[in-house]
Protein backbone atom coordinates (compact mmCIF):
# COMPACT_ATOMS: atom_id res chain seq x y z
CA UNK A 1 0.00 0.00 0.00
CA UNK A 2 3.06 2.31 -0.06
CA UNK A 3 3.18 5.05 -2.71
CA UNK A 4 4.66 3.47 -5.94
CA UNK A 5 4.40 0.05 -4.56
CA UNK A 6 4.05 -2.91 -7.16
CA UNK A 7 3.48 -6.11 -7.30
CA UNK A 8 4.33 -7.87 -10.28
CA UNK A 9 3.51 -11.31 -11.74
CA UNK A 10 6.35 -12.47 -14.82
CA UNK A 11 5.31 -14.19 -17.98
CA UNK A 12 4.67 -17.50 -17.53
CA UNK A 13 4.29 -17.24 -13.67
CA UNK A 14 0.45 -17.13 -12.04
CA UNK A 15 -0.89 -15.50 -8.57
CA UNK A 16 -2.98 -17.40 -7.10
CA UNK A 17 -5.66 -15.76 -4.58
CA UNK A 18 -7.27 -17.43 -2.02
CA UNK A 19 -9.59 -15.04 0.12
CA UNK A 20 -6.96 -12.35 -0.52
CA UNK A 21 -7.62 -8.80 0.22
CA UNK A 22 -5.28 -6.28 -2.11
CA UNK A 23 -5.11 -2.31 -1.44
CA UNK A 24 -3.29 0.15 -3.24
CA UNK A 25 -0.39 0.29 -5.65
CA UNK A 26 -0.12 -1.35 -8.68
CA UNK A 27 -0.36 -4.35 -9.98
CA UNK A 28 1.58 -5.42 -13.42
CA UNK A 29 0.15 -8.81 -14.89
CA UNK A 30 2.55 -10.12 -17.25
CA UNK A 31 0.78 -13.82 -16.22
CA UNK A 32 -1.78 -14.97 -14.56
CA UNK A 33 -3.89 -13.90 -11.69
CA UNK A 34 -6.36 -16.49 -10.85
CA UNK A 35 -9.28 -15.76 -8.27
CA UNK A 36 -9.21 -19.52 -6.83
CA UNK A 37 -11.44 -18.01 -4.10
CA UNK A 38 -13.69 -14.90 -2.75
CA UNK A 39 -11.06 -11.80 -3.26
CA UNK A 40 -11.15 -8.17 -3.38
CA UNK A 41 -9.14 -5.42 -5.09
CA UNK A 42 -9.02 -1.97 -3.58
CA UNK A 43 -7.40 1.19 -5.13
CA UNK A 44 -5.33 0.03 -8.06
CA UNK A 45 -3.59 -0.14 -10.50
CA UNK A 46 -4.31 -3.49 -12.83
CA UNK A 47 -1.81 -3.30 -15.63
CA UNK A 48 -2.66 -6.45 -17.69
CA UNK A 49 -1.01 -5.23 -20.84
CA UNK A 50 1.86 -7.87 -21.44
CA UNK A 51 0.69 -10.56 -24.82
CA UNK A 52 -1.27 -13.49 -22.99
CA UNK A 53 -2.39 -11.99 -19.60
CA UNK A 54 -5.35 -12.78 -17.90
CA UNK A 55 -7.36 -12.39 -15.38
CA UNK A 56 -9.57 -14.97 -14.38
CA UNK A 57 -12.47 -15.73 -11.60
CA UNK A 58 -13.02 -18.95 -11.43
CA UNK A 59 -16.29 -20.81 -11.60
CA UNK A 60 -18.53 -19.85 -8.04
CA UNK A 61 -16.12 -17.51 -7.17
CA UNK A 62 -15.93 -13.77 -6.51
CA UNK A 63 -14.20 -11.12 -7.20
CA UNK A 64 -14.70 -7.18 -5.36
CA UNK A 65 -13.51 -4.49 -7.59
CA UNK A 66 -13.75 -1.00 -5.37
CA UNK A 67 -12.01 1.70 -7.30
CA UNK A 68 -9.80 -0.33 -9.63
CA UNK A 69 -8.59 0.77 -13.26
CA UNK A 70 -8.34 -2.73 -15.16
CA UNK A 71 -5.98 -1.97 -18.53
CA UNK A 72 -5.60 -4.24 -20.99
CA UNK A 73 -5.45 -8.51 -21.14
CA UNK A 74 -8.26 -11.11 -20.82
CA UNK A 75 -10.67 -11.17 -17.96
CA UNK A 76 -11.90 -14.55 -18.01
CA UNK A 77 -14.79 -14.58 -15.66
CA UNK A 78 -15.59 -18.16 -15.66
CA UNK A 79 -13.86 -21.46 -15.43
CA UNK A 80 -16.65 -23.44 -15.33
CA UNK A 81 -20.54 -23.73 -16.84
CA UNK A 82 -21.90 -21.26 -14.10
CA UNK A 83 -19.28 -18.55 -14.52
CA UNK A 84 -17.61 -16.43 -11.71
CA UNK A 85 -18.78 -12.92 -10.48
CA UNK A 86 -17.29 -9.70 -10.35
CA UNK A 87 -18.51 -7.33 -7.63
CA UNK A 88 -18.01 -3.86 -8.42
CA UNK A 89 -18.60 -2.28 -4.96
CA UNK A 90 -16.94 1.19 -6.13
CA UNK A 91 -16.20 3.34 -9.26
CA UNK A 92 -13.85 0.97 -11.65
CA UNK A 93 -12.78 1.34 -15.02
CA UNK A 94 -11.93 -1.69 -17.48
CA UNK A 95 -10.04 0.05 -20.35
CA UNK A 96 -7.41 -0.98 -22.74
CA UNK A 97 -8.58 -2.83 -25.50
CA UNK A 98 -9.56 -5.23 -22.47
CA UNK A 99 -11.77 -8.47 -23.69
CA UNK A 100 -14.43 -9.29 -20.85
CA UNK A 101 -15.25 -12.87 -21.50
CA UNK A 102 -18.35 -14.92 -19.79
CA UNK A 103 -19.39 -14.84 -16.25
CA UNK A 104 -21.39 -12.17 -14.05
CA UNK A 105 -20.82 -8.59 -13.36
CA UNK A 106 -23.18 -7.15 -10.67
CA UNK A 107 -22.74 -3.26 -9.74
CA UNK A 108 -23.45 -1.52 -6.63
CA UNK A 109 -26.11 0.94 -5.70
CA UNK A 110 -24.73 4.44 -7.37
CA UNK A 111 -21.47 2.85 -8.69
CA UNK A 112 -20.77 3.62 -11.97
CA UNK A 113 -18.02 0.80 -14.09
CA UNK A 114 -16.92 2.35 -17.23
CA UNK A 115 -15.92 0.70 -20.41
CA UNK A 116 -13.51 1.95 -22.88
CA UNK A 117 -12.29 0.75 -25.78
CA UNK A 118 -13.47 -2.97 -24.11
CA UNK A 119 -14.99 -6.38 -26.17
CA UNK A 120 -17.44 -8.22 -23.91
CA UNK A 121 -18.41 -11.31 -24.91
CA UNK A 122 -21.33 -13.55 -23.52
CA UNK A 123 -21.04 -11.80 -20.06
CA UNK A 124 -24.29 -10.73 -17.92
CA UNK A 125 -23.94 -7.90 -16.26
CA UNK A 126 -26.71 -7.57 -12.80
CA UNK A 127 -26.62 -3.84 -12.84
CA UNK A 128 -29.98 -3.89 -10.18
CA UNK A 129 -29.12 -1.65 -7.91
CA UNK A 130 -30.53 1.97 -7.56
CA UNK A 131 -28.39 4.21 -9.29
CA UNK A 132 -26.05 1.40 -10.81
CA UNK A 133 -24.47 2.43 -14.41
CA UNK A 134 -22.50 1.33 -16.69
CA UNK A 135 -20.59 4.12 -19.11
CA UNK A 136 -18.62 4.57 -21.87
CA UNK A 137 -16.68 7.70 -22.28
CA UNK A 138 -16.41 10.06 -25.21
CA UNK A 139 -13.93 8.82 -28.08
CA UNK A 140 -13.99 5.28 -26.19
CA UNK A 141 -15.86 2.06 -27.57
CA UNK A 142 -17.56 -0.57 -26.09
CA UNK A 143 -17.88 -4.00 -28.35
CA UNK A 144 -20.90 -6.08 -26.88
CA UNK A 145 -20.68 -9.64 -28.27
CA UNK A 146 -23.97 -12.00 -27.15
CA UNK A 147 -23.84 -9.68 -23.94
CA UNK A 148 -26.36 -9.09 -21.45
CA UNK A 149 -27.00 -6.31 -19.49
CA UNK A 150 -30.01 -6.74 -16.79
CA UNK A 151 -31.49 -3.50 -14.77
CA UNK A 152 -29.96 -0.16 -13.89
CA UNK A 153 -28.33 2.26 -16.46
CA UNK A 154 -26.16 1.62 -19.54
CA UNK A 155 -24.99 6.00 -20.31
CA UNK A 156 -23.24 6.18 -23.60
CA UNK A 157 -21.24 9.05 -25.08
CA UNK A 158 -18.56 7.25 -27.58
CA UNK A 159 -19.56 4.24 -29.55
CA UNK A 160 -20.98 0.98 -29.16
CA UNK A 161 -21.25 -2.20 -31.46
CA UNK A 162 -23.64 -4.71 -30.96
CA UNK A 163 -23.86 -8.32 -32.41
CA UNK A 164 -27.34 -10.34 -32.48
CA UNK A 165 -27.94 -11.75 -29.51
CA UNK A 166 -27.05 -8.56 -27.42
CA UNK A 167 -29.42 -8.38 -25.20
CA UNK A 168 -29.65 -4.78 -23.27
CA UNK A 169 -33.04 -4.38 -20.36
CA UNK A 170 -31.80 -1.59 -19.16
CA UNK A 171 -32.59 2.11 -19.30
CA UNK A 172 -30.38 3.53 -21.87
CA UNK A 173 -28.84 6.64 -22.32
CA UNK A 174 -27.50 8.02 -25.92
CA UNK A 175 -25.76 11.10 -25.35
CA UNK A 176 -25.12 13.81 -28.06
CA UNK A 177 -21.41 12.07 -28.98
CA UNK A 178 -23.11 8.94 -28.63
CA UNK A 179 -23.27 6.43 -31.71
CA UNK A 180 -24.71 2.96 -30.92
CA UNK A 181 -24.36 0.40 -34.25
CA UNK A 182 -25.48 -3.39 -35.12
CA UNK A 183 -28.30 -6.09 -33.75
CA UNK A 184 -29.68 -7.09 -30.38
CA UNK A 185 -32.76 -6.13 -28.15
CA UNK A 186 -33.02 -2.98 -25.87
CA UNK A 187 -35.46 -3.66 -23.43
CA UNK A 188 -35.63 -0.55 -21.23
CA UNK A 189 -36.84 3.36 -21.87
CA UNK A 190 -34.25 5.03 -24.72
CA UNK A 191 -33.38 8.21 -24.53
CA UNK A 192 -31.85 9.21 -27.62
CA UNK A 193 -29.84 12.63 -28.38
CA UNK A 194 -26.74 10.53 -30.71
CA UNK A 195 -27.37 7.70 -33.15
CA UNK A 196 -28.65 4.82 -33.29
CA UNK A 197 -28.13 2.82 -36.16
CA UNK A 198 -29.69 -0.70 -36.98
CA UNK A 199 -26.88 -3.00 -38.79
CA UNK A 200 -25.74 -6.53 -39.49
CA UNK A 201 -29.76 -7.95 -38.77
CA UNK A 202 -32.21 -6.95 -36.68
CA UNK A 203 -32.39 -4.07 -33.61
CA UNK A 204 -35.62 -4.17 -31.50
CA UNK A 205 -35.83 -1.04 -29.32
CA UNK A 206 -39.07 -2.55 -26.89
CA UNK A 207 -39.13 0.59 -24.48
CA UNK A 208 -40.36 4.32 -25.05
CA UNK A 209 -38.02 6.80 -27.00
CA UNK A 210 -37.61 10.21 -26.25
CA UNK A 211 -34.56 12.72 -27.48
CA UNK A 212 -33.76 14.73 -30.06
CA UNK A 213 -31.80 12.17 -31.82
CA UNK A 214 -31.58 9.45 -34.67
CA UNK A 215 -32.49 6.20 -35.99
CA UNK A 216 -31.00 5.01 -38.83
CA UNK A 217 -31.17 1.58 -40.53
CA UNK A 218 -28.60 0.34 -42.91
CA UNK A 219 -28.62 -1.80 -46.02
CA UNK A 220 -31.01 -4.77 -45.66
CA UNK A 221 -31.25 -4.36 -42.03
CA UNK A 222 -34.32 -4.19 -39.66
CA UNK A 223 -35.58 -1.37 -37.21
CA UNK A 224 -38.48 -2.48 -34.84
CA UNK A 225 -40.13 -0.62 -32.35
CA UNK A 226 -42.17 -1.86 -29.51
CA UNK A 227 -43.39 1.08 -27.81
CA UNK A 228 -43.71 4.94 -28.04
CA UNK A 229 -41.68 6.84 -30.30
CA UNK A 230 -41.78 10.74 -29.38
CA UNK A 231 -41.80 13.78 -32.06
CA UNK A 232 -38.35 15.03 -31.80
CA UNK A 233 -37.58 11.13 -32.65
CA UNK A 234 -36.32 10.82 -36.92
CA UNK A 235 -35.71 7.38 -38.41
CA UNK A 236 -33.77 7.44 -42.08
CA UNK A 237 -32.66 5.19 -44.35
CA UNK A 238 -29.52 4.83 -45.06
CA UNK A 239 -29.24 1.66 -47.77
CA UNK A 240 -30.97 0.63 -50.83
CA UNK A 241 -33.94 -2.07 -48.60
CA UNK A 242 -34.25 -1.89 -45.23
CA UNK A 243 -36.95 -2.54 -42.78
CA UNK A 244 -39.07 -0.22 -39.93
CA UNK A 245 -41.40 -2.23 -37.99
CA UNK A 246 -43.72 -0.27 -35.96
CA UNK A 247 -45.21 -2.81 -33.13
CA UNK A 248 -47.11 0.31 -31.30
CA UNK A 249 -47.90 2.38 -34.68
CA UNK A 250 -50.24 4.43 -32.71
CA UNK A 251 -48.06 5.83 -30.45
CA UNK A 252 -45.35 6.52 -33.20
CA UNK A 253 -44.95 10.60 -33.82
CA UNK A 254 -41.19 10.70 -35.40
CA UNK A 255 -40.21 11.24 -38.66
CA UNK A 256 -39.52 9.21 -41.57
CA UNK A 257 -36.92 10.14 -44.18
CA UNK A 258 -36.29 7.98 -46.92
CA UNK A 259 -38.86 5.52 -47.47
CA UNK A 260 -38.63 4.84 -51.21
CA UNK A 261 -37.89 1.94 -53.64
CA UNK A 262 -37.39 -1.19 -52.28
CA UNK A 263 -37.64 -0.19 -48.67
CA UNK A 264 -40.18 -0.82 -46.22
CA UNK A 265 -42.11 0.25 -42.95
CA UNK A 266 -44.13 -2.18 -41.36
CA UNK A 267 -47.35 -1.46 -38.77
CA UNK A 268 -48.53 -4.45 -36.27
CA UNK A 269 -52.14 -4.64 -36.28
CA UNK A 270 -53.36 -3.00 -39.19
CA UNK A 271 -55.88 -5.26 -41.42
CA UNK A 272 -54.75 -6.10 -45.30
CA UNK A 273 -58.02 -6.51 -46.43
CA UNK A 274 -59.47 -2.93 -45.02
CA UNK A 275 -56.59 -1.08 -45.16
CA UNK A 276 -56.38 2.07 -47.49
CA UNK A 277 -53.43 4.58 -48.13
CA UNK A 278 -54.21 8.42 -48.60
CA UNK A 279 -51.52 10.62 -49.57
CA UNK A 280 -52.23 14.17 -48.21
CA UNK A 281 -50.78 17.22 -49.76
CA UNK A 282 -47.48 16.95 -51.29
CA UNK A 283 -44.31 19.18 -50.97
CA UNK A 284 -40.25 19.26 -51.88
CA UNK A 285 -40.28 18.57 -48.13
CA UNK A 286 -42.64 16.18 -46.92
CA UNK A 287 -45.75 13.96 -47.21
CA UNK A 288 -47.68 13.19 -44.90
CA UNK A 289 -49.14 9.74 -45.51
CA UNK A 290 -53.11 8.77 -44.03
CA UNK A 291 -52.98 5.20 -43.31
CA UNK A 292 -56.46 3.34 -42.17
CA UNK A 293 -58.10 -0.15 -41.63
CA UNK A 294 -61.67 -0.99 -39.79
CA UNK A 295 -60.18 -0.51 -36.78
CA UNK A 296 -57.18 2.11 -37.24
CA UNK A 297 -55.86 5.63 -38.27
CA UNK A 298 -52.83 6.92 -37.92
CA UNK A 299 -50.53 9.76 -40.47
CA UNK A 300 -47.50 9.30 -41.02
CA UNK A 301 -44.98 12.25 -41.39
CA UNK A 302 -42.38 10.94 -44.44
CA UNK A 303 -39.24 13.92 -45.38
CA UNK A 304 -38.61 14.24 -48.91
CA UNK A 305 -40.06 14.70 -52.04
CA UNK A 306 -42.93 12.41 -52.56
CA UNK A 307 -44.16 14.31 -55.49
CA UNK A 308 -46.17 11.81 -57.92
CA UNK A 309 -45.40 8.76 -55.68
CA UNK A 310 -47.21 5.87 -55.16
CA UNK A 311 -48.06 3.65 -52.02
CA UNK A 312 -49.15 0.49 -51.61
CA UNK A 313 -49.04 -2.32 -48.67
CA UNK A 314 -48.42 -5.99 -48.70
CA UNK A 315 -49.84 -8.45 -45.86
CA UNK A 316 -47.17 -9.18 -43.37
CA UNK A 317 -46.77 -10.80 -40.20
CA UNK A 318 -49.95 -9.58 -38.35
CA UNK A 319 -50.00 -6.19 -39.75
CA UNK A 320 -48.84 -4.56 -43.55
CA UNK A 321 -46.07 -3.43 -45.07
CA UNK A 322 -46.15 0.02 -46.72
CA UNK A 323 -43.87 0.89 -49.61
CA UNK A 324 -43.43 3.76 -51.96
CA UNK A 325 -44.22 1.95 -54.90
CA UNK A 326 -46.92 0.40 -56.69
CA UNK A 327 -46.25 -3.60 -55.67
CA UNK A 328 -45.07 -4.68 -59.05
CA UNK A 329 -42.70 -2.38 -59.46
CA UNK A 330 -41.63 -2.63 -55.70
CA UNK A 331 -40.60 -5.98 -56.09
CA UNK A 332 -38.91 -5.07 -59.94
CA UNK A 333 -36.66 -2.51 -58.27
CA UNK A 334 -35.41 -5.29 -55.57
CA UNK A 335 -33.91 -7.39 -58.70
CA UNK A 336 -36.01 -10.34 -57.99
CA UNK A 337 -36.23 -13.01 -60.96
CA UNK A 338 -40.10 -13.71 -60.99
CA UNK A 339 -41.23 -17.81 -61.60
CA UNK A 340 -44.51 -18.20 -62.46
CA UNK A 341 -46.35 -21.21 -61.55
CA UNK A 342 -49.21 -23.26 -63.28
CA UNK A 343 -52.23 -24.94 -62.42
CA UNK A 344 -50.04 -28.13 -62.93
CA UNK A 345 -47.78 -29.62 -60.30
CA UNK A 346 -44.75 -27.92 -61.37
CA UNK A 347 -40.73 -28.76 -60.61
CA UNK A 348 -39.21 -25.40 -60.25
CA UNK A 349 -35.92 -24.64 -59.36
CA UNK A 350 -34.69 -20.87 -58.10
CA UNK A 351 -32.05 -19.23 -59.69
CA UNK A 352 -28.91 -17.62 -57.84
CA UNK A 353 -30.26 -14.41 -57.39
CA UNK A 354 -33.54 -13.44 -55.52
CA UNK A 355 -36.73 -15.24 -56.62
CA UNK A 356 -40.44 -14.51 -56.42
CA UNK A 357 -42.43 -17.92 -56.80
CA UNK A 358 -45.88 -16.11 -58.07
CA UNK A 359 -48.78 -18.20 -57.34
CA UNK A 360 -51.78 -16.77 -58.26
CA UNK A 361 -54.76 -19.51 -58.43
CA UNK A 362 -56.34 -21.52 -56.36
CA UNK A 363 -55.01 -24.79 -57.93
CA UNK A 364 -52.01 -24.95 -57.37
CA UNK A 365 -50.94 -29.06 -57.84
CA UNK A 366 -48.25 -30.41 -55.96
CA UNK A 367 -45.59 -27.95 -56.52
CA UNK A 368 -41.78 -28.92 -55.67
CA UNK A 369 -39.20 -26.04 -55.08
CA UNK A 370 -35.41 -26.20 -55.73
CA UNK A 371 -32.82 -23.46 -54.46
CA UNK A 372 -35.24 -21.70 -52.19
CA UNK A 373 -33.31 -19.30 -50.21
CA UNK A 374 -34.99 -18.08 -46.98
CA UNK A 375 -34.40 -15.13 -46.72
CA UNK A 376 -34.01 -14.01 -49.83
CA UNK A 377 -36.52 -15.57 -52.38
CA UNK A 378 -40.44 -15.05 -51.58
CA UNK A 379 -43.01 -16.71 -52.03
CA UNK A 380 -46.26 -14.46 -53.45
CA UNK A 381 -49.81 -15.39 -53.26
CA UNK A 382 -52.81 -13.75 -54.68
CA UNK A 383 -55.13 -12.28 -51.65
CA UNK A 384 -57.97 -12.47 -53.74
CA UNK A 385 -57.53 -16.19 -53.43
CA UNK A 386 -55.39 -16.67 -50.29
CA UNK A 387 -56.96 -15.43 -46.64
CA UNK A 388 -53.93 -13.73 -44.95
CA UNK A 389 -50.20 -15.20 -44.82
CA UNK A 390 -50.79 -16.63 -41.44
CA UNK A 391 -53.23 -18.74 -42.91
CA UNK A 392 -50.41 -20.20 -45.45
CA UNK A 393 -47.94 -19.99 -42.31
CA UNK A 394 -50.18 -22.34 -40.36
CA UNK A 395 -50.51 -25.09 -43.29
CA UNK A 396 -46.41 -25.26 -43.11
CA UNK A 397 -44.35 -27.99 -41.46
CA UNK A 398 -41.30 -29.74 -41.58
CA UNK A 399 -41.12 -33.02 -43.10
CA UNK A 400 -38.44 -35.87 -42.19
CA UNK A 401 -35.96 -35.20 -44.81
CA UNK A 402 -35.59 -31.40 -43.90
CA UNK A 403 -38.00 -30.15 -46.48
CA UNK A 404 -41.00 -27.50 -45.92
CA UNK A 405 -44.39 -28.59 -47.20
CA UNK A 406 -47.50 -26.58 -47.13
CA UNK A 407 -50.29 -28.13 -47.06
CA UNK A 408 -53.15 -26.00 -48.68
CA UNK A 409 -55.44 -29.11 -49.51
CA UNK A 410 -55.35 -32.49 -50.61
CA UNK A 411 -54.72 -31.52 -54.26
CA UNK A 412 -52.18 -28.86 -53.39
CA UNK A 413 -48.86 -28.29 -52.05
CA UNK A 414 -45.93 -26.71 -52.11
CA UNK A 415 -42.55 -28.76 -50.73
CA UNK A 416 -39.64 -26.68 -50.23
CA UNK A 417 -36.27 -28.79 -50.95
CA UNK A 418 -33.86 -28.99 -47.95
CA UNK A 419 -35.57 -25.49 -46.79
CA UNK A 420 -36.92 -24.23 -43.67
CA UNK A 421 -39.38 -21.54 -44.76
CA UNK A 422 -39.86 -18.28 -42.40
CA UNK A 423 -42.56 -16.72 -42.06
CA UNK A 424 -41.02 -13.17 -43.59
CA UNK A 425 -40.86 -15.57 -46.53
CA UNK A 426 -44.30 -15.52 -47.62
CA UNK A 427 -45.91 -12.40 -49.08
CA UNK A 428 -49.75 -11.91 -50.25
CA UNK A 429 -50.24 -9.19 -52.82
CA UNK A 430 -53.80 -7.83 -53.94
CA UNK A 431 -54.55 -8.62 -57.59
CA UNK A 432 -53.34 -5.98 -60.43
CA UNK A 433 -56.28 -4.06 -61.87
Amino acid sequence: TAGGAILAVDCGDALILNGISIEGGTLDNAGLIEIADDSSLSDIDLNNTAVGSILQVNDGQTLMLDGVIINGGTINNSSGAGGGTIDVTGHSTITGDANLNSGHVEIGSGVTLTLDNVTVTGTTFDATAAGALLAVSWGKTLVLNGAIINGGTLENNGDIYASYGTQISATFINGYSGWFHGAGTIDGNVANDGTIRASGGLLEIMGGVTGVGTFAISESSYLAFGSSVSSSTSVQFLGSTGTLWLNDPLNFSGGIYGLAGSKELGLAGFEFGSTTLTAGISTSFSTVLTVEDAYHAITVTLYGDYTGSTFSHLDHQGGILIVEAPVSSFFQERSFFTIVTTEASDDLTGTSSSDIFVFDSAIIGHDTIMNFQSGADVLQFDASVFQSVEAIWAAAHSDDDGNTVIALGEHDSIKLIGTQLQLADIQLIQPSS
